[in-house]
């Protein structure tokens, strides 16, 4: 008998994140900057994770860049999703 859990049926799943500045506060790239941004990226994942009932993705990216925000910045908030287990890559 075949499982129709969807959960062992799937592929791969991804959420893609918009990581514009906008609603996330930009003083002169300050910690409260870094902690806000990385803040943003959580809460939306969290969000999009809750629609989609599930516990984690397979794979998280931007679509969107944001050149307002350093790369480095960027790649740490995802590093921190990852390590967190909301994503695997």
């Amino acid at each position: 008998m075949l499982d129709r859990n969807p959960v062992s049926l799937r592929k791969g799943l991804a959420s893609k994140m918009n990581c514009s500045s906008i609603g996330v506060r930009q003083t002169a790239r300050s910690s409260s900057t870094t902690v806000a941004f990385r803040k943003h990226i959580v809460e939306g994942l969290q969000a999009s994770l809750n629609r989609l009932d599930l516990e984690y993705v397979d794979i998280i990216y931007a679509h969107r860049p944001d050149r307002l925000t350093p790369m480095e910045e960027t790649a740490r908030a995802f590093n921190h999703v990852i390590d967190k287990g909301l994503a695997f890559y």
